[in-house]
């Protein structure tokens, strides 16, 4: 019968003649056996059918099954503990099987019933669903076992102190891309100690198509440039667009030294739910505010001036900024006006841009509806770790990292040719 064969059961676990494992050499027809009413695991239900099994086949056998059954332990024992045998025996006639159709959970809070709170769960919902998150939680990642609870609607415990808390991830780790909207595109300082996103590589500067990589990184220190060249800057920035710092890219690599371009503040939390956060501003002001970034990327190099530009597209473009686009709508064209008064045009890279913003404006509206359940996260946390936003991704694919490290074993396999 199905009922009595088990798709995982170690050999010693069987119960012959009662109960049987499927031989893993049939785990191709897996699929077949299920269909036919095996069960995956050993059930409750299966144990209790061989226990009323047992007495019948009992009675149909002329020699005792209990008898034989001491015969072959007797014939194999070594040194067996007579306490254990006992305690095992105690254990099996204390099992009690408690069958329902099914269960009522509510909530109380100070011993009061709250109204509306009363579900009915059936009969393996309450563990089955849930015992499957533990493996999965001890295989992620710290930092996203949150995610991962969020996403099967488990409540948070409110019992604990969020302060207290210090989960982030390593310095070097890749940043989801669904997470890239949380990297800020304004150019700002940063100060010893502050988790940051990092830029490894973007191919859209190269007309290549691909998303940019970036990791988490941890600023050292700033690092103090000497240039004799120093362009005088009364609004301080360029001196903002070109400081250098030395971050922490992975705790057994060495500290790199990477220019502020390349680095960008992670939105809090509280940015990204309040959409009217951003939009107390002066509309001339961000102009202005523009046109100094853009005039003092002039005076720099090519690649940097690039970078610079990009940063910009991405920040003020309408697809990145739902409910706000006629603003940024306005800001786009101040942009492209200034990019045209300067002598350049960057429209061969606008296209991706652009889609890279659609996208990041796709996975900011889906953040919001997920980022719902945090409302305690500003006012329970430390600075810190309010300044750090949560990660709801389960996955974390790189496919830029993937192409980026195949040119590079292209390249090493025609050196070695050569």
């Amino acid at each position: 019968m199905p009922s009595q064969a088990v798709l995982e059961l170690y050999e010693g676990l069987e119960i012959k003649p009662f109960l049987y494992r499927v031989p893993p050499e049939s785990g191709k027809f897996r699929a077949f056996f299920e269909y036919l009413g095996c069960s995956k695991s050993a059930r409750p239900t299966q144990y209790a059918m061989v226990l009323e099994m047992l007495p019948r086949e009992m009675s149909e056998c002329q020699t005792s099954p209990k008898r034989e059954l001491f015969d072959t332990l007797n014939s194999q024992k070594k040194d067996f503990d007579e306490g254990v045998i006992a305690n095992i025996e105690r254990g099996l006639q204390s099992i009690q099987l408690c069958a329902v159709d099914s269960l009522k959970t509510a909530l109380y809070y100070n011993g009061d019933f709250i109204p509306g709170s009363e579900a009915k769960k059936f009969y393996g919902e309450l563990l089955g669903k849930n015992a499957v998150l533990i493996p999965e939680m001890l295989r992620c990642p710290l930092s996203d076992i949150w995610s991962l609870l969020d996403r099967t609607n488990i409540r948070q415990d409110d019992t604990h102190s969020a302060a207290t808390m210090d989960i982030y991830p390593e310095p070097g780790t890749f940043i989801p891309i669904e997470d890239h909207h949380l990297l800020n595109d304004a150019f700002l300082e940063f100060e010893p100690g502050e988790y940051v996103g990092y830029q490894l590589d973007d191919p859209s500067p190269q007309l290549s198509e691909g998303a940019a990589t970036y990791i988490y990184a941890v600023i050292i220190e700033e690092v103090e440039v000497i240039d004799e060249d120093d362009i005088v800057d009364e609004d301080n920035v360029v001196d903002l667009l070109t400081k250098m710092y030395m971050i922490n890219i992975g705790h057994d690599k060495e500290p790199v030294q990477v220019n502020s371009a390349e680095l960008y503040q992670l939105h809090r939390l509280q940015e990204i739910s309040d959409e009217q956060h951003s939009r107390n501003r002066e509309k001339q002001a961000v102009f202005d505010e523009i046109s100094v970034v853009l005039e003092d990327a002039w005076k720099l190099p090519e690649e940097q001036r690039t970078q610079i530009v990009k940063r910009l597209i991405l920040r003020w473009r309408p697809e990145k900024n739902l409910g706000d686009e006629e603003f940024c709508s306005e800001a786009f064209e101040h942009i492209k006006y200034e990019i045209s008064r300067l002598g350049r045009s960057y429209d061969e890279y606008i296209d991706a841009w652009v889609a890279r913003a659609r996208e990041h404006g796709s996975h900011r509206e889906e953040y919001r509806e997920r980022s719902r359940g945090y409302g305690s996260w500003e006012s329970s946390s430390s600075q810190r770790r309010r300044n750090f936003p949560p990660s709801f991704c389960r996955r974390n694919p790189q496919p830029g990292e993937a192409r980026r490290w195949f040119r590079q074993a292209e390249a090493d396999l025609y050196g070695w040719c050569k």
